[in-house]
């Protein structure tokens, strides 16, 4: 009877070793960039198997496996309970690699259009980069507020209570209460209750009359 169990044990080895993997998806348990010149760290992350387990029911888990990039001097580590696609080398389980990340349910895409790129830092905290398909550059800060947007003509930069834009050869500085243009060789200032106009021809000033 213990003969044939062992039999039966050694089977199953046989099978789960010569078994191909082909890809796995995990979640990301813990994540090794290279924070440091010093550290041994080299771009790895920890995954835990989301279709697989231990034989005893416990979780199966890959320890520092390597993250695919790209483009060498490109890094941007898989955060911790990321969904990843993991992929095996020779169909091997001890040559796991990550290939790359997907949106599920929890973690949805942010907002996109057919033919856009867009780029956010974290997808609950703001701070982007896109590019639409105009081909118009906008820069966000993380609170929204600061915004830089570029294109073909002009470059606009805003916050809440400035706003300059740069066109052609000209540009326009505003807030709240005053507005600076440099157009060609003329410069204006203007605060709503006074007027300053700088030209070739001379300097003209329009106050508006107290009683």
């Amino acid at each position: 009877m213990t003969d044939s169990i062992v039999g039966v044990m050694q089977k199953v080895a046989q099978q789960e070793a010569r078994k191909v993997y082909t890809t796995e998806l995990g979640i990301v348990t813990a994540v090794f960039p290279h924070t440091s010149e010093s550290d041994k760290d080299n771009y790895q992350c920890s995954v835990k198997l989301k279709n697989k387990k231990q034989p005893d029911g416990k979780d199966f888990e890959l320890r520092k496996v390597p993250v695919a990039t790209p483009h060498l001097g490109l890094v941007n580590i898989p955060n911790v309970g990321d969904l990843v696609l993991v992929t095996f080398i020779g169909g091997n389980l001890n040559a796991p690699v990550i290939i790359g990340r997907l949106y599920n349910d929890q973690d949805q895409p942010p907002v996109n259009k057919e033919k856009e790129f867009y780029l956010q830092n974290n997808l609950k905290e703001g701070g982007s980069f896109k590019i639409d398909q105009e081909g118009v550059v906008t820069v966000t800060s993380k609170n929204e507020k600061q915004v830089i947007t570029v294109d073909d003509q002009k470059i606009d930069l805003t916050n809440e209570k400035c706003h300059v834009t740069l066109e052609g050869g000209d540009a326009t500085l505003k807030n709240e209460k005053c507005t600076v243009a440099l157009s060609g060789g003329n410069i204006t200032i203007d605060n709503g209750t006074c007027k300053i106009k700088v030209e070739s021809g001379g300097i003209t000033i329009d106050a508006a009359s107290s009683n």
